[in-house]
């Protein structure tokens, strides 16, 4: 049997696939593109990800409508209850690509909020 690594052990998605929800999109509603993607985690948890040109993201410097340097998160719980971001918003702008990975990893370990 193969030994994990220290990466393979400090993993936080490892389990959390289950039921794992992703769902990506490119799709012109309006007068915008979307571009972005949403994951619902197994605990009922959902993120979405945007770059769109009406998003907090680095959009106007883009190579591509499929690319950006920054996006715009949202997250929500099980129940559709918006989880407030900023002190003043319950999305966060402006995010790097560390800064997604982080806000994914915070999401995919909170408590399932599910109803007993």
């Amino acid at each position: 049997m193969k030994t994990p690594t220290e990466k393979e052990r400090s993993n936080p998605y490892k389990g959390k696939a289950e039921g794992l929800r992703l769902t990506i999109g490119s799709a012109k509603r309006g007068p915008y593109d979307h571009c972005g993607f949403q994951m619902t985690f197994g605990n009922g948890w959902t993120i979405s990800v945007q770059w769109s040109e009406g998003s907090y993201a680095q959009w106007c410097d883009r190579v591509s409508p499929d690319e950006s340097t920054t996006a715009e998160c949202a997250v929500w719980d099980g129940d559709g209850e918006w989880f407030r971001l900023t002190e003043h918003d319950d999305v966060r702008g402006h995010m790097t690509p560390d800064q997604v990975v982080e806000l994914m990893a915070e999401v995919a370990s909170k408590p399932s909020n599910e109803k007993s």
